[in-house]
């Protein structure tokens, strides 16, 4: 039912758009909250006190950035909708613990990882973008480091593939994370040769895919199955070899620089770190010489 427009109503319809704009939130994310805070989606069936919730459950998406507790700002009825952001930084951190530098895969840890980097409790409240690009970017940036400094050695640099009358840039990031996790587990010693077409042809076997099929022609399920599969041999070998050691991380890591595959390392596991999310700590083998 489309209710009538008094002056009231109109300020408070204002109110909730405005607020959701200044706070970044688009359209779907608005809804999504609005039908969490009343049960319904459009503000046009809602009554004045039900617009007065959703504005509420707006103005505490700010209220919970500010840091002023996990509940602040939580619409009557139920949580906020999960950030729409949550998937993506869900998918880095998961990579990371599938790089072996990531120690703890679990929600709290990055929900943790999220709060030390943005000041954001968690990140089912992450909807504004450039905070969503803080956390997403530092991640990456995280997982670029190449292992002597702690981070995954990942190159996110997009691929350049022959196309008619020319060639064409191809994102995949996952391929990228498995380019990272086979030069890994060479450092480790799990596998002898480190040449891209070494990966190809595991890949092959394992997936039993047609021959000759490079990584970057993966289907996702593909790429994550055999990522899940490295992620278990790079654990396995970095637990045998007892290799780990801890330093305390101070701040949120710095963008590293792209492109290149990192020199093998001199010994097994060498410079390999891994953070605990909650304990925000860095577990690492270091030479007594290293930096």
């Amino acid at each position: 039912m489309t209710r009538s427009l008094t002056d009231a109503r109109r300020k408070l319809l204002a109110a909730v758009h405005a607020s959701a704009k200044k706070r970044g939130l688009d359209e779907d994310t608005r809804r999504d909250l609005q039908r969490q805070a009343t049960g319904k989606e459009s503000c046009a069936d809602m009554t004045n006190a039900e617009l007065g919730r959703v504005l509420d459950a707006i103005n505490g998406v700010r209220r919970q950035r500010a840091g002023r507790g996990t509940g602040a700002g939580t619409p009557a009825g139920g949580r906020l909708p999960p950030g729409r952001f949550a998937a993506k930084l869900r998918a880095l951190w998961i990579s990371g613990w599938h790089l072996g530098v990531v120690r703890d895969d679990g929600d709290r840890a990055l929900d943790t990882w999220v709060k030390r980097t943005t000041g954001i409790d968690a990140v089912r409240w992450v909807h504004v973008s450039e905070d969503a690009e803080k956390a997403i970017e530092g991640l990456k940036a995280f997982l670029a480091r190449p292992p002597e400094r702690g981070g995954g050695g990942v190159d996110w640099s997009a691929y350049q593939v022959r196309a008619p009358g020319g060639s064409t840039s191809v994102h995949r990031p996952r391929c990228r994370v498995l380019e990272a996790q086979w030069r890994i587990l060479y450092r480790l010693g799990v596998v002898k040769v480190i040449e891209p077409g070494a990966l190809d042809a595991y890949a092959e076997r394992v997936l039993r895919i047609p021959r000759r099929q490079s990584v970057i022609n993966l289907e996702d399920d593909q790429a994550d199955e055999l990522i899940r599969h490295f992620g278990g041999r790079i654990r396995a070998a970095m637990d045998d070899g007892d290799l780990l050691g801890s330093i305390d991380v101070a701040k949120s890591p710095a963008p590293a620089r792209q492109g290149g595959t990192p020199a093998p390392g001199p010994g097994r596991g060498e410079g390999f770190r891994r953070v605990d999310g909650e304990n925000l700590k860095i577990e690492a083998s270091r030479p007594e010489n290293a930096p």
